[in-house]
């Protein structure tokens, strides 16, 4: 019987860090199967390259199939986007879900997912949801485990794959490398071909300064974190002045920037909690294709490979299409591109 294998991934950009875990799945797996974000990242920024682009890269580090982790799931924070990468993972097939993790125990994440799943937990994130609560609410309950795992987002995040996973989970411990937040810093504004976040907030903080009033309702946005990016962008004219004045200790640079992306695109609170009910087909080799052709006789889950599949969905997964499509829309805008429709047409890329 083949093993079957996923790695959820956001490859932006792509290191050796992250060949090092494709590579580690590769050698017990027969199908590699990549999860990977598309034009939107959990930062809550514009990945630095297209999803297609990124797609291709994981084909040469080892995947068979890319798969796409749809926005807003890729730009949630660590409990829906486990959930969604998990799901999508599980619906194509994995018997086994692999992922990098700072501390390489897979027992101490095993027991962090089960912590985060309880009641107590529960209880102790009543009063809010910001990372310094999480951290505190887990390193009280789980007092036995290291306390650098409530430091990681990697291991966070590797906790809540844990959590939501029925298939078996492997955390690979993180070589030393130059990560990708270093890669980015290095390479953005000097010449490179990255696409610079500073494009998309722009954009949102366009969108804030021309609201008449606040929205309620909008995901990421409770804690009066909506009014405080709607009252500071009438204060500031420029994105940057903006952004800078808004930051507070109480809530992550990321917390804000999901909050502000999900204005843009009027992500709902209740969107964030539905299952994800399809996943766009963004690269496939020859052995993926085969796979999938097989998988296809045997799952209703729709892996969407050309646009005019989406019209055949079921009226919730066309309702999630419609967003990450009107997403896409957002980040061809944010490339300049001519053509705003140009993600949503686009064919996944196909190698031999």
């Amino acid at each position: 019987m083949k093993r079957i294998s996923a790695v959820i991934c956001e490859l932006n950009p792509l290191h050796d860090g992250h060949r090092y875990v494709f590579s580690r799945a590769r050698e017990k797996s027969d199908i590699l199967i990549a999860v990977m974000s598309g034009n939107f990242v959990q930062r809550g920024e514009s990945a630095v390259y297209d999803k297609y682009r990124r797609a291709e890269a994981a084909l040469g580090a080892g995947a068979d199939i890319v798969l796409e982790l749809p926005f807003p799931y890729s730009s949630s924070s660590a409990e829906f986007f486990a959930a969604a990468g998990v799901r999508i993972a599980e619906k194509a097939g994995a018997d086994a879900l692999y992922f990098g993790s700072e501390c390489g125990d897979i027992a101490a994440l095993r027991k962090a997912g089960a912590v985060l799943s309880g009641e107590e937990y529960k209880e102790a994130m009543t009063v809010g949801r910001s990372a310094a609560l999480r951290s505190q609410a887990l390193r009280s309950l789980c007092p036995e485990l290291p306390s650098s795992l409530f430091e990681s987002p990697n291991d966070i995040l590797g906790a809540e794959y844990c959590r939501r996973a029925s298939i078996e989970t492997v955390a690979v411990k993180r070589i030393s490398t130059e990560s990708a937040s270093a890669i980015r810093k290095r390479c953005i504004g000097s010449g490179s071909d990255m696409l610079d976040p500073a494009r998309l907030l722009q954009l949102e903080y366009c969108r804030f300064r021309t609201l008449r009033e606040p929205v309620s309702g909008i995901a990421e946005c409770g804690g009066g974190v909506f009014e405080r990016l709607y009252n500071t962008a009438l204060q500031h004219a420029g994105a940057e002045e903006w952004f800078n004045a808004v930051r507070t200790k109480q809530y992550t640079d990321s917390r804000l920037r999901r909050a502000a992306l999900f204005a843009l695109c009027s992500v709902r609170s209740e969107e964030m909690k539905e299952d994800v009910l399809f996943t766009n087909l963004l690269a496939a080799g020859e052995r993926g294709r085969e796979y999938l052709s097989a998988l296809k006789k045997e799952s209703d889950f729709p892996i969407i490979a050309n646009h005019s599949e989406k019209k055949y969905l079921e009226e919730g997964a066309r309702r999630q299409v419609a967003l990450a499509d009107f997403a896409d829309n957002i980040y061809a805008l944010c490339e300049e591109r001519d053509d705003p429709s140009y993600y949503i047409r686009r064919p996944p890329v196909i190698t031999r």
